[in-house]
């Protein structure tokens, strides 16, 4: 079997089911699905259940939150390459098809991908740009995740079952940033594989769902792992390393302004000291520092209006 699809599933039953149909409605149809139920308390797994496909199997598990229930689901896969869907989001019929395009044209990536469109409840629509280019490596998948906003979504996402259990899957407990953590972590010491196709929706609309970050974490396991396993690395050359310093570091940068727009005026100072000035460009430094001085009305304003 080529594709395993994990569907981490907690109060979605007015989602579910659409999800799983536009799987089902794939133009290659070598796959199964593994709805994981993370303890929900609607009729999320039932509606699951009453779809009619053999393919499809629904488990149930405590509460333990979207890395556990995905880390289970992959724990129980017989694809070759593990791919994802939340329970709120969409595949368009050429999503699998796309991915074995792109795997068959680089078989030797850590991390594939599609693109995909953000749809806002504010009615915005996001895709990454990448022109006229069709298949995309990346030795260094940072320089674009700083160019750009993050052009990596777990619903378009997809990876050897090996190279998911070699990272140690996703961090449990972690509450924001589990997604893009273990992306790179891969593609810290991976190549990263890019098809310029459209072929996921990604919705913001729904309340509570699990597609929706609220905040920052300032516990992200992706600054640890950057500390213990990359910083001083010798497998990782320096020009590649130095990106990923600049991108932890506008990450901080971003962690601070969020401090501010919370209120939390020491914990900013706090995580301002550990931002490298020498990293961040001049733009990014002043606006940093003027954000200490605004009244938190302004920020607030301003950020409605510009987001972060």
């Amino acid at each position: 079997m080529m594709f395993s699809v994990i569907m981490p599933l907690y109060n979605k039953q007015d989602t579910v089911i659409e999800s799983i149909q536009s799987i089902l409605a794939q133009t290659i149809q070598d796959f199964e699905i593994i709805v994981v139920d993370d303890g929900s308390s609607d009729n999320s797994a039932a509606r699951a259940e009453s779809v009619s496909d053999s393919r499809v199997s629904v488990l149930r598990k405590k509460n333990g939150g979207v890395s556990a229930a995905r880390n289970y689901g992959v724990g129980r896969a017989k694809g070759d390459y593990i791919c994802f869907l939340d329970a709120d989001d969409l595949w368009l019929p050429n999503h699998l098809e796309a991915l074995q395009e792109l795997i068959s044209a680089v078989p030797d990536a850590g991390l594939y991908a599609t693109c995909f469109r953000q749809e806002g409840a504010d009615g915005s629509v996001y895709s990454p740009d990448f022109g006229n280019k069709h298949i995309l490596e990346f030795d260094n998948i940072f320089n674009t995740e700083l160019e750009q906003r993050s052009v990596l979504r777990t619903n378009s996402i997809c990876m050897q079952h090996s190279v998911f259990v070699s990272a140690g899957g996703f961090v449990e407990g972690e509450r924001i940033g589990e997604d893009t953590s273990l992306w790179y972590r891969v593609a810290a010491f991976n190549k990263v594989a890019m098809i310029n196709v459209v072929t996921t929706v990604y919705r913001l609309e729904y309340s509570g769902a699990i597609s929706v970050s609220g905040s920052m974490n300032r516990e992200w396991s992706f600054l640890h792992f950057y500390e213990d396993n990359i910083k001083n690395s010798t497998a990782i050359d320096s020009e590649k390393k130095q990106t990923i310093a600049r991108f932890i570091n506008r990450y901080r940068h971003s962690l601070v302004r969020h401090d501010l727009l919370d209120g939390k005026r020491k914990a900013a100072e706090e995580d301002f000291k550990k931002i490298d000035m020498s990293l961040s460009s001049r733009k990014e430094n002043i606006i940093t520092r003027v954000c200490f001085v605004l009244p938190r009305c302004i920020l607030v304003k301003l950020y409605r209006n510009r987001g972060n």
